[in-house]
C-alpha cells in the first residue's frame, strides 16, 4: 500500500484529469490533439487510487473513440501502423464490463500482429522471438512488449504468444544488468541500460520468471535509482523493484521528483506513472514476485 496520503497526490491529480479536451480524450501535453496512450494511462491512474468515478468511466468511454474496425488504437490516425498504445487500453478496460467488447477486439489485434526480422550479424540478440512492435510488422522492442504481454495477462487472454514476449525479455537483458530500449549489442559493442525500459522489464518479469534470472538487473537498479530524476522513469523502476520485493516503495523520492516539477511540460502519461507508482498498487496484468525469493 501508498504511504502517501491521498491528499498529497490531490493536486497532481486534478492537474491530470484538468488536462481533458471535452468529448475526445486526454492529450500528452496540454494545447495538443488527445492521444489513446494519455487517455489510457489517466483510467489506469484513478483506477489505481481507487477513483472509480465518473472520470475513470469518461476515460474508458473516450478509449473507444480512438478504436479502429480492425480493434487496433493507433497513436495517432495519421499513422495507422502505430498501434502500441492498443495494450493500454487493454490494461485500462480490463477493470470494465462495460468495455470488454473493445477489449475483446483489441486483443484480437495484438495477436493479429506480426515482427519483421532480418538476420544482421552487427545485431547481438535472437531476431525471431516475438515480442511486439512499437509499429505493426517491425523490430520488438522492451516496452511494447512488456505492455502486450501485461495487457494479455490483464484479459486472462492465455496464449502462446506470452511465453515468446517472455523469452524475448530475457534474452534482450544485458549482461551487467538491465535492459535499454530494445538492443543488446551493436557492431560488437554492449549498449548501456536505461531506467525506464529496465524497470517496466522487471514489474513484467516478476512472477513470471525465477529471481535468479533477473537478479542482476535487480541490483543494478537499486544502484541506479538514487540518481533517477524523470517522474516517468522512478515510477517505472519503483514499481518494478517493488514487484520483487515490497520493501521498495521510493515514495519520498517520487513526491520530492515530483514537486520539484512545473507541470505545463511534464507529459501526462509521466505524471500518471508516477502517480500510479504512488498509489502502491499494481498495474493490470503485473504479477509479483514469490515472497520465499530474495532479491
Amino acid at each position: 500500500m501508498s504511504t502517501v496520503s491521498p491528499e498529497t497526490v490531490q493536486p497532481w491529480l486534478e492537474e491530470l484529469i484538468g488536462r481533458l479536451v471535452p468529448e475526445k480524450g486526454w492529450p500528452v501535453l496540454p494545447g495538443k490533439a488527445p492521444r489513446p496512450d494519455a487517455t489510457a494511462w489517466v483510467a489506469l491512474t484513478l483506477a489505481s487510487w481507487g477513483r472509480l468515478d465518473k472520470d475513470w468511466g469518461k476515460a474508458l468511454d473516450l478509449l473507444t473513440g480512438f478504436q479502429r474496425s480492425n480493434g487496433s488504437l493507433p497513436v495517432f490516425a495519421s499513422q495507422p501502423e502505430a498501434t502500441w498504445p492498443t495494450s493500454l487500453a487493454v490494461m485500462a478496460w480490463s477493470a470494465s464490463k462495460k468495455h470488454e467488447a473493445s477489449m475483446q477486439r483489441a486483443l484480437d489485434y495484438l495477436l493479429k500482429i506480426e515482427i519483421r526480422h532480418v538476420a544482421d550479424p552487427a545485431i547481438g540478440h535472437a531476431l525471431q522471438l516475438r515480442g511486439w512492435p512499437w509499429i505493426a510488422e517491425t523490430h520488438p522492442w522492451v516496452e511494447p512488449s512488456c505492455m502486450g504481454l501485461l495487457a494479455l495477462s490483464a484479459a486472462g487472454r492465455e496464449d502462446p504468444r506470452s511465453d515468446e514476449a517472455l523469452r524475448m525479455l530475457l534474452n534482450r537483458q544485458l549482461e551487467a544488468g538491465g535492459w535499454n530500449y530494445g538492443n543488446t549489442k551493436v557492431f560488437g559493442a554492449t549498449l548501456r541500460p536505461q531506467t525506464g525500459p529496465s524497470g517496466l522489464a522487471l514489474m513484467t518479469l516478476a512472477g513470471r520468471t525465477e529471481m535468479k534470472k533477473v537478479a542482476h538487473s535487480i541490483r543494478h537498479l537499486r544502484q541506479q535509482v538514487e540518481q533517477t530524476r524523470s517522474p516517468r522513469s522512478l515510477g517505472l523502476v519503483a514499481m518494478g523493484l517493488r514487484a520483487w520485493s515490497p520493501e521498495h516503495s521510493f515514495c519520498s523520492q517520487l513526491v520530492e521528483s515530483l514537486s520539484r516539477q512545473d507541470f505545463g511540460p511534464v507529459p501526462s502519461d509521466h505524471l500518471s506513472i508516477a502517480l500510479c507508482a504512488l498509489s502502491g498498487q499494481i498495474l493490470p496484468g503485473v504479477k509479483v514476485a514469490s515472497l520465499t525469493e530474495s532479491p
